[in-house]
């Protein structure tokens, strides 16, 4: 923009990037979060990037994978919450062993 003085004024808009708060586990039935949370790269705490999405669904599938559970089903919902940081969601549908 043009400043009244005839130089230009810079504005940059600064978007804080969320982190994470909560991550919830919801459908595993037959596996604990706690073995779950190992697997994937989101953790409490950790500055929330999109790419961690499907990183965590590759993994938990493999994951599953490796425990026999060849048709299970993963999904990650986010939401920010009121502190402005992201709520992590990952639900499972593990199908048959």
């Amino acid at each position: 923009e043009p400043a009244d003085d005839g130089g230009v004024q810079v504005i940059f808009v600064v978007r804080e990037i969320p982190s994470v708060a909560e991550i919830t586990f919801v459908g595993n039935e037959n596996l604990d979060d706690e073995d779950l949370r190992e697997e994937i790269l989101i953790k409490r705490g950790i500055t929330f990037k999109e790419h961690l999405i499907k990183d965590t669904i590759q993994k938990l599938k493999a994951f599953y994978s490796d425990k026999a559970y060849f048709l299970a089903e993963v999904d990650v919902q986010t939401k920010l919450n009121a502190n402005g940081q992201m709520d992590v969601t990952i639900h499972i549908k593990e199908g048959e062993k």
